[in-house]
This record gives structure tokens, C-alpha cells and sequence, in this order.
């Protein structure tokens, strides 16, 4: 078998890729996530969703994205070797998904990095350094990558319904603008229309027109959380066009509250301006 005869969906062993690209199967045991072969000028690259035995890179989701990890466990990492393939697509990527059976993988196909960017984590000895993140984009994803993908999907849009929960701490929040570190007398408009099919579960208007803050409603899950914090952008941008304003302008502004919100969620809201703020309301 060649790589060109591998097939998006299918399961293939340790055995049957070292066969294909060239490696002894046990390479798999310590090679980590990526695994470069030079001579066809290809990367394969595993990523683990349940987090790697050894090292967890902490890969995630990001709508259709896959925003994955650099190479190098400990210290800073490099934009070279491998992280570079990668940053700059001089290699063909397959990318593979770790499954629940050992030692067997998914083929997912062939992604492109549409961008790279640096962050902060935690190296296998627990020392804080600056790690490369990619995101990885598979041609069968395009259209769902698409934050207007993202939005329409929502059943909000189309009549779906709304939890207890959900309205509840929207109401508080409402309520309670002090909450969310707003002004005591911003006013709140709930189920805030714009002209495009889209409906923030919050807007106030600050004090004197100083401004307006969409919020967007959730209550947990990585998932969920991450899909609010692409909706609260959004809202932003819909703000700025509907007082004619500039994009961005800082008279408009984006909240996601929740009663929980993870790590993963965090990191997207302090890279695109979001603030976010745990609200848990008991009974």
C-alpha cells in the first residue's frame, strides 16, 4: 500500500503504516505526535483526544479546526524541523486520530496550517514555556471552519428551544449587570435582533451611550462554550455594524457567561478580546 491509497475514515494498524511510510511500527511507541518522512517530503501527525500517555499536548477542536500542538516536550518550543513542516505546509501533512484500541489509528486526511500562533503551557517537568499552536484545516471542513457556518447551525435561529437553566441565568444576568462588571444602570435588552437571522441573548446599552455589550448565554462544555465564545464576536462586529460604527470600535464589546468555562475556551477569549465570567446559580 502507498500513502495515495489511504482512505479518509478508515482504521489502519502500526504495522500497515510502517509498511507504507517506511518505519519500524515500534518508532510509534516514542516518536510523539509528529513523525516526520523526509525522503516522500511527508508529516504524519497523531493526535490523541483523550490525552497522550505519556505527554498530553492537550490538542482540541476549535469548531472544524483542529488546533494543534507543536513538537518538543520540554522547554520553549522551535519553529523548526517538524514545526516548521508544518507552519509553513512544505510537506505533505496526513494527520491520524488516535482510537480506543492500541495500536491502530483513524486517517482523517490531509489538512492545511491556515495559521500558527504561540502560547503558554506547561512542558512535561511542569515548567511554564512557549508553545507553537497550529491550525490544522481539512479540505472537507471549509465550509463548516466558517464562523457563518458556526452561527446558522445553532437551533436558536430556528425556533429551538431554551433549557430552564439557560433562562435563568440569563435573566440573572440581565438583572444584575454589576454581575458581568457593567454599570448598575446599563440597560438590558433581552433577545436582541439584528437585521442578518442572528439574535444575541443579551445587549446593554451603557450609561450616556457610551457603548453596548452583546452577551452570549451558556452553561458548560468545551464544545458549547467555544461555539458561544465565536457567537459573542460576532455579536460585536453585528454592533458595530448596526450603529455605524468602525469594525472593530471600542464602544462595542463581547461577554460569554457561563457557569463553567474551560481552559480551551479561555485561551480563544483572551486572543479575541471576549471577557468571560463563571456565573453558577444554585437551585
Amino acid at each position: 500500500m502507498s500513502p495515495s491509497d489511504l482512505n479518509i475514515g478508515n482504521i489502519y494498524t502500526w504495522d500497515e503504516l510502517s509498511d507504507t511510510f517506511g518505519f519500524k511500527a515500534e518508532y510509534l511507541t516514542y516518536a510523539g505526535g509528529m513523525v516526520p518522512r523526509p525522503n516522500m517530503e511527508a508529516l504524519l501527525l497523531i493526535t490523541h483526544p483523550n490525552g497522550g500517555k505519556s505527554f498530553d499536548y492537550n490538542d482540541y477542536w476549535e469548531g472544524a479546526d483542529l488546533i494543534y500542538k507543536g513538537r518538543g516536550k520540554t522547554g520553549d518550543q522551535k519553529l523548526q524541523g517538524a514545526n516548521l513542516y508544518v507552519a509553513e505546509n512544505t510537506h505533505k501533512l496526513f494527520l491520524f486520530e488516535a482510537t480506543e484500541a492500541s495500536k491502530v489509528l483513524k486517517f482523517l486526511g490531509h489538512p492545511k496550517c491556515v495559521e500558527y500562533f504561540w502560547g503558554i503551557g506547561l512542558d512535561s517537568n511542569n515548567n511554564e514555556r512557549r508553545e507553537l499552536r497550529f491550525r490544522l484545516r481539512l479540505p472537507q471542513n471549509e465550509e463548516a471552519s466558517s464562523p457563518v457556518f458556526e452561527s446558522v447551525s445553532r437551533s436558536k435561529f430556528f425556533g429551538g428551544g431554551e433549557s430552564e437553566a439557560h433562562k435563568k441565568l440569563k435573566e440573572y444576568v440581565a438583572a444584575n449587570p454589576a454581575a458581568i462588571g457593567l454599570p448598575t444602570n446599563a440597560v438590558a435588552e433581552i433577545e436582541h435582533s439584528f437585521k442578518s437571522p442572528d439574535r444575541a441573548d443579551l445587549v446593554f446599552t451603557l450609561p450616556n451611550t457610551a457603548g453596548w455589550v452583546a452577551v452570549e448565554i451558556e452553561l458548560a462544555g468545551t464544545e458549547n462554550t467555544l461555539v458561544g465564545a465565536w457567537q459573542a464576536v460576532k455579536y460585536r462586529t453585528l454592533l458595530s455594524l448596526e450603529h455605524r460604527l468602525e469594525i472593530p470600535d471600542v464602544k462595542c464589546h463581547a461577554v460569554l457567561v457561563a457557569n463553567k468555562i474551560p481552559n480551551v475556551t479561555r485561551d480563544f477569549c483572551q486572543r479575541y478580546g471576549v471577557n468571560y465570567f463563571e456565573i453558577g446559580l444554585k437551585g
